[in-house]
Parts: C-alpha cells; sequence; structure tokens
C-alpha cells in the first residue's frame, strides 16, 4: 500500500543525488500529488496533520489506496479521507482533486512532454 512508502522532497532529492533515484520523475509525479491531496485535506478539515486548531470541522480517517495511471508510469496513491462531516464531503473533495490531477496530466499531454524523451542521457 502506498500509505508506508512517504517520501519527503529532502529524501527524493538525496536519493537523485547519490545516483540511487530508479524513477526520478515518477517519484516526483507522486510527490506533487501526495502533497495537493494532503493540502486539500487540510483545508478541508480547518487543520493540517496532527495540529490543533479551533476551526477545525472534523477529523482525518487514514487513507485509501488508489491506482493512477499516468505518462510515467502506474502510481499507487494514498487518498486521505476525513472522518465526518456532510454526507459524501470527502468524496466530492477526492473527486475534485482528480479533477485537478487530471487537468495537469492534460497539461502534460498537450505540451508534447513525454517521460521517454525526458529520461535519455
Amino acid at each position: 500500500m502506498a500509505e508506508g512508502h512517504s517520501m519527503t522532497v529532502a529524501d527524493v532529492v538525496a536519493e537523485v543525488l547519490a545516483g540511487e533515484a530508479g524513477d526520478f520523475l515518477r517519484e516526483a509525479v507522486a510527490l506533487v500529488a501526495r502533497e495537493l491531496m494532503e493540502a486539500e485535506i487540510s483545508a478541508e478539515i480547518g487543520a493540517a496533520r496532527g495540529e490543533v486548531s479551533a476551526e477545525r470541522t472534523t477529523y482525518r480517517n487514514g487513507y485509501r489506496p488508489r491506482g493512477w495511471e499516468t505518462r510515467v508510469g502506474e502510481l499507487e496513491l494514498a487518498i486521505p479521507r476525513a472522518r465526518s462531516g456532510p454526507a459524501g464531503a470527502s468524496r466530492r473533495s477526492s473527486r475534485s482533486c482528480w479533477r485537478r490531477m487530471s487537468m495537469v496530466s492534460l497539461h502534460a499531454r498537450s505540451t508534447g512532454w513525454s517521460s521517454s524523451s525526458a529520461c535519455r542521457g
């Protein structure tokens, strides 16, 4: 499951500098997607992970795995869930996030960028 595999930006950069990054682009896309989802769930909840806040509207309720097919390969993402709130709020939030991520993917396609041309030495 993707939940146990969480890298920070510093971890990704350190692996690239050490030459240990198997697929830098794939890790970078997964990192950006994870950070976007974390920012969105934090905004929905009203508090960052582990933060105590008077503006908090609900709590986190773990993650659910989801595969995402991209041009850099299939990524196994961990989608954050909210514990309570209006019925379906968490589901609507993940749908809007996927719409935004799809737009990112479409933009990459429309610019002609491809992972195979970027990885040539």
